[in-house]
């Protein structure tokens, strides 16, 4: 029996994406810090769209950092490789 294009397409997916390291090192630190940049810039800049596309990232990027830390892949404060 012949496994489907997307069977094969799946298992390669999964497999690549176990074997490989998360592309940010220090979880999401560094997008949380660049959108809280662009944040407090939109503020004093009264521009309430950037204001607003800020938050939104920010919430994102903090909600999939708290991921990691409750999945056991960062400490709270942690910098480095994540396991």
């Amino acid at each position: 029996m012949q496994k489907s294009k997307m069977q094969t397409t799946s298992k390669q997916h999964f497999n690549h994406y176990k074997n490989t390291t998360m592309k940010y090192s220090n979880g999401y630190l560094e997008k949380i810090e660049y959108w809280n940049l662009q944040l407090n810039t939109g503020i004093n800049q009264r521009n309430f769209q950037l204001v607003e596309k800020a938050s939104t990232k920010l919430a994102y990027f903090s909600s999939r950092h708290l991921e990691l830390i409750n999945k056991g892949h960062m400490v709270p404060g942690q910098q480095g490789t994540i396991s």
